[in-house]
């Protein structure tokens, strides 16, 4: 027997073709009584391909197993006659003569010479001596029981080609065989580096779940860039892109599951070269973003832990009035006693927490700032973070806004006007936010009528005079983002308000002509036909009032506030007298 050993190189799709052969080899070497034949995989690589424009994984094999010596000698190769000449097939076993490259279709075994369409050339083992023997001769030349088993396992084991090349190198060769089927892997960094790149663009992430009407996911997307680039990165994806996607690797390749399987597989996924599309792609995407929560937790954690900030201030039972504090959360809480809410604030000035648990609550915005007062109830700790408990927790800016509200609900001429005066005096921050997005001057524009105006128009010179802000966006309307937007429309619009806004923001020296307010967007023009008569005194002030200050405004706006002749549209006649002169 002469062992050997040989490695192939052989892509996945061709793979489930080799098997069969191997096994009929090692079942040919069963019935000549030779050592089992074994098929290792020995690694992978992946490479730049052409299948779909996806990569290509190729898979290392080693053969191992034994090659028949049949009385010191072993079979080198097969040569086929033709006319045009010899066509040798080698076995691998040795380095075939050269002299029968064009040798006659002889017999060195029986010496007869005849048309013969194959014969074999052998080798003595330990002399090196190379025979052409005939086809038919090989049982009489071996004295081998089965020459038929002996010639079969070599033919099977010469067509497995020589050590080290690959085997179904084109992977077209096998096109239409069954089980064949197109590379779906990609290279693990270039994705998440591309799918970096398409959410700092896009500047945010679409799952697959939450894809809305006409749009497509980022993973989608991502795989669409990647397969028209041939499975690489896209020249969309910056440097910066590469290096996080490469933060994003080692993060998965070391992030702790915790006993949650999306952390495991991310951690799996991670460790691997590429991965197959079909089956992954969700989630080797999502990992930039998951990357990028757990970077933010951890930057939290360390605020949490940050001696600067991780301490008690007051003193037990200390009352505290005029303290400036960020509503950081409202938790919802129920117990045996009820429920409520749990106010988490952050203090301005040391940046330590505070906490307040109540069953009233306050009408506080997560991420504003409000001036609360109130008294220590105690000092505790909470996921090894400092925390000031507190009670009896008032807002006075809230509570002036509620004052103000009351006071024009329930106008009183004698009284009414020094309280709004005295209570706007009081405020600490003018553009308090309440939960429903709105401020005091959106709280006083409510009950702006042109009727009324002496009433409110002092309240409002009294806002914009302590700081209040007419373009100030909350978030109280998708359409009228500031208080200068509500001025134009609500309620039928109010001229001598939004007269007011525009007067101050022009003392302050704001470029009114360019302002960017709800007039320049076009849905605005539907909003004129719907807040003023088709000729009514408020169209005609309003147009004056944005003439005077010659506000910018979009074309079809300017159309509806123009009234130059008359029109029919929408369903709403304009009868038109009049032309807005801008600037």
């Amino acid at each position: 027997m002469d062992h050997f050993t040989r490695q192939y190189r052989v892509h996945e799709s061709a793979l489930a073709h080799i098997a069969p052969r191997i096994n009929k080899l090692a079942k040919i070497a069963d019935k000549l009584g030779l050592p089992p034949i074994t098929m290792t995989v020995t690694g992978e690589e992946f490479q730049p391909g052409s299948s779909g424009g996806a990569v290509d994984k190729w898979i290392s094999l080693e053969l191992t197993g034994a090659l028949p010596v049949v009385n010191g000698w072993r079979f080198l190769g097969k040569v086929s006659h033709t006319e045009a000449g010899n066509i040798l097939k080698g076995y691998s076993a040795g380095e075939i003569d050269p002299r029968f490259h064009a040798c006659a279709p002889n017999c060195d075994h029986c010496n007869t010479n005849r048309q013969r369409n194959e014969t074999l050339v052998v080798s003595n083992v330990e002399t090196g001596e190379q025979k052409q023997v005939g086809s038919s001769c090989i049982e009489d030349f071996t004295g081998h029981s089965d020459p038929h088993a002996l010639l079969a396992f070599y033919d099977e084991y010469g067509a497995l080609g020589a050590s080290g090349e690959p085997i179904y190198e084109d992977i077209d060769e096998l096109a239409g065989e069954p089980g064949l089927h197109r590379s779906t892997w990609l290279m693990i960094e270039d994705t998440v580096a591309t799918a970096c790149a398409v959410v700092r663009k896009d500047g945010r992430y679409i799952s697959a779940s939450g894809a809305g009407p006409g749009e497509v996911s980022t993973a989608d997307t991502v795989l669409a860039l990647m397969l028209k680039a041939g499975g690489s990165a896209p020249k969309m994806v910056e440097g910066c892109d590469h290096e996080k996607g490469q933060q994003v690797v080692e993060w998965m390749r070391t992030v702790e599951s915790n006993g949650q399987p999306y952390f495991h597989n991310l951690n799996v996924l991670g460790k691997s070269v590429a991965f197959d599309y079909t089956k992954h792609m969700n989630m080797v995407v999502s990992a930039c973003v998951a990357y990028d929560k757990s970077m933010r937790e951890k930057q939290q954690h360390d605020a949490r832990l940050d001696p600067a900030t991780n301490k008690h201030i007051m003193e037990k039972g200390e009352k505290f009035d005029g303290r400036l504090a960020t509503l950081e959360a409202c938790i919802p809480y129920s117990s045996a006693w009820g429920g409520g809410s749990r106010y988490v604030f952050a203090d301005a000035e040391t940046g330590a927490t505070l906490i307040w648990a109540t069953s009233a609550g306050l009408t506080m915005k997560r991420g504003e700032q409000y001036v609360i007062s109130g008294t220590v109830k105690g000092h505790t700790i909470y996921q090894e973070r400092a925390q000031t408990e507190i009670t009896r927790v008032t807002a006075p800016d809230l509570k002036a806004m509620e004052t103000l509200k009351n006071s024009f609900r329930n106008f009183d001429p004698e009284k009414s006007p020094k309280a709004i005066k005295t209570t706007i005096r009081k405020m600490h921050n003018p553009n308090v936010v309440d939960s429903a997005n709105i401020t005091p001057l959106i709280e006083v524009g409510f009950y702006a009528e042109e009727a009324t105006k002496d009433r409110w128009l002092p309240a409002i010179n009294a806002l914009l005079a302590s700081g209040a802000d007419p373009m100030l966006q909350t978030g109280y309307d998708a359409r009228l983002k500031t208080p200068l937007d509500i001025a134009f429309f609500y309620g039928g619009g109010s001229p001598s308000l939004a007269d007011a806004y525009l007067t101050h923001l022009a003392a302050k020296g704001v470029d009114l002509n360019a302002l960017e307010t709800c007039l320049t967007k076009e849905d605005a023009a539907s909003l004129v036909l719907h807040a003023y008569g088709s000729d009514s005194e408020e169209l005609h002030a309003m147009a004056d009032v944005l003439s005077k200050h010659g506000l910018p405004m979009h074309e079809k706006v300017h159309k509806r506030f123009g009234l130059g002749t008359a029109e029919q549209e929408n369903g709403f006649e304009l009868n038109t007298s009049r032309s807005l002169r801008l600037g």
